[in-house]
């Protein structure tokens, strides 16, 4: 059986992407040209059970233009794995500012097994979609 998918969008769009021959995509932007909005931050991030971990992205402006939109952070097949729910917030980044959103992540309550985590922090900021993948590694 063969399934495809389609959605309308606009000639116009764009989508990059960086890929790691390790992790697969790193991060995505529908942004054409040079990017002026970024999702910075590290892709293996360390934490340990029975914490509260503060995995974080810094959305970067470089331009003249005030960013409002939201952005939210999740696992990768939560429910099998028991990692917590997702997390989501609304986000205003000044004109060539830098903002940092931190998703508290409770590994208190839930307590998946030590293991690589993937996750993604996604965000749509004056209708530009950004994605930003992070490997959580939990010992």
């Amino acid at each position: 059986m063969l399934v495809t998918l389609r959605h309308a969008v606009h000639d116009g769009l764009t989508v990059r992407t960086l890929q790691c021959r390790r992790c697969g995509d790193i991060w995505w932007s529908s942004e054409s040209g040079e990017p002026s909005v970024v999702l910075h931050g590290p892709v293996d991030v360390d934490a340990v059970r029975g914490t509260v971990a503060r995995p974080a992205r810094q959305i970067r402006n470089g331009g003249g233009e005030t960013l409002r939109g939201g952005i939210g952070f999740a696992f990768a097949l939560r429910k099998r794995f028991g990692l917590p729910p997702e997390t989501c917030s609304p986000v205003t980044v000044a004109p060539y500012s830098t903002a940092t959103y931190t998703a508290e992540t409770d590994l208190v309550t839930y307590r998946p097994r030590p293991d690589v985590h993937t996750s993604v922090f996604v965000a749509v900021l004056n209708g530009h979609y950004l994605a930003s993948a992070m490997m959580l590694r939990l010992s």
